[in-house]
């Protein structure tokens, strides 16, 4: 995934960046809270590769 993805922050409505909050479920593990972010294929190809892996 990360091959084929731009992982970025999340933007509201107004297209201005939303700075997670960094909170952890498990303190041993380390498990990040959920948060939202911003997915996108980083070409065609990378499209085709992940809808290929459903």
């Amino acid at each position: 995934m990360l091959a084929t993805l731009d992982i970025c922050k999340a933007r509201d409505e107004q297209g201005v960046e939303i700075e997670p909050v960094v909170r952890f479920e498990n303190t041993v593990l380390r498990t990040p809270s959920p948060f939202a972010c911003d997915t996108r294929p980083r070409s065609e190809e990378a499209l085709r590769l992940i809808m290929e892996g459903e």
